[in-house]
C-alpha cells in the first residue's frame, strides 16, 4: 500500500490520497473476508474444521461455534494481509514473474494468493479506447481494405 499511497499523493491532495488508500485497504480486507468465507464451504455444505463439533448438541452451541470460527478466520486473514503489507517489496527486475511469486508464496499467504490468482487472471485489453468505442475503425473503404466490394457481399 506504500506504493499505492505514493502514487495517489502524486495525483491527489494529501487528504484525498489518504482517503483513497483507506478505501482500497478496506475493499481488499472485505474481499479477503469473502474469500475466507468461501473457503469454509465445500461441495457437501460447511466443512467441519475440527472433530469437537460432533460433541455439540444444540443449534445455539453450533451457531456460537461457527461465529467464533468466523472471528478467528477474520483475524487470520487480516493478519495475513498485514504481514504481506509489512514485508519489504521485491527488488524490481525485468525478468520478475509475478505469477510465479504468488505460486511460491501461496503457503505463506493462502487466502491472499487466491485473491491474486483470480485478480491477475483478468486480461487487460490492448485496444485503445478510441478504437474500442469508435465506429470509424470498422468502416471499410479502399484505403482500409484490400477486399473487393463483390467479396464483401458474401
Amino acid at each position: 500500500m506504500d506504493y499505492l499511497a505514493a502514487k495517489y499523493k502524486s495525483f491527489y491532495s494529501e487528504n484525498d490520497a489518504n482517503d483513497l488508500v483507506t478505501r482500497a485497504t478496506n475493499s481488499l480486507r472485505a474481499l479477503m473476508d469473502e474469500y475466507k468465507g468461501n473457503e469454509q464451504v465445500g461441495m457437501g455444505g460447511v466443512i467441519n474444521p475440527s472433530n469437537d463439533v460432533e460433541d455439540m448438541v444444540e443449534d445455539e452451541e453450533l451457531d456460537d461455534y461457527f461465529i467464533e470460527r468466523e472471528k478467528e478466520q477474520s483475524l487470520v486473514s487480516k493478519g495475513e494481509l498485514d504481514r504481506y503489507f509489512g514485508e519489504l517489496p521485491e527488488k524490481y527486475t525485468h525478468d520478475f514473474d509475478l505469477l510465479n511469486w504468488w505460486k511460491v508464496n501461496a503457503v505463506r499467504y493462502p487466502i491472499l494468493s487466491k485473491v491474486a490468482k483470480d485478480v491477475l487472471a483478468i486480461q487487460s485489453s490492448t485496444v485503445a479506447s478510441e478504437s474500442a468505442f469508435s465506429t470509424g475503425g470498422r468502416t471499410l473503404d479502399r484505403f482500409r481494405s484490400s477486399l473487393t466490394p463483390t467479396k464483401l457481399r458474401y
